[in-house]
C-alpha cells in the first residue's frame, strides 16, 4: 500500500522533478517517488561503500605490518647466515662444532 508524503521543497527542486519527470515520461509524483528511491539507494550504497574503504585500509595496514615482519625476518637470517659462514670458515678442517661435546665413557 502507498503512503502519501508531504514535502516543502525550493523551486529550483520543483523545477529540476518536474523537467526528471517530463524527460522521463512519468508524472510528477511517480518521478518524486523514483528520484526518493534513488537517493535512498545511493545512501546505503555510500555507507557500504565507507565500510569497504574501512575494510581496505586496514588490510592494507595488516599487509604492511606483515612486510615489516618479512624485511626484519630476512635480515635476521641474513645476519645468521653471515655469522654462521664466518664461524665455518674459522674452524680448521676436520675440526668439530665447538657445540659437540664428546660421549662419556660407558655409554
Amino acid at each position: 500500500m502507498a503512503e502519501v508524503l508531504f514535502a516543502r521543497v525550493s523551486a529550483d527542486t520543483k523545477g529540476a522533478i518536474e523537467s526528471f519527470a517530463a524527460a522521463n515520461g512519468r508524472s510528477v509524483a511517480a518521478a518524486v517517488a523514483e528520484l526518493l528511491s534513488r537517493g535512498l539507494q545511493a545512501t546505503s550504497r555510500s555507507n557500504q561503500i565507507a565500510e569497504l574503504q574501512e575494510r581496505l585500509q586496514q588490510a592494507e595496514l595488516a599487509l604492511a605490518r606483515k612486510d615489516v615482519d618479512l624485511q626484519e625476518a630476512k635480515l635476521a637470517l641474513e645476519t645468521f647466515a653471515q655469522r654462521e659462514g664466518e664461524r665455518l670458515q674459522q674452524r680448521l678442517p676436520g675440526e668439530l662444532p665447538t657445540s659437540f661435546r664428546p660421549v662419556p665413557e660407558g655409554h
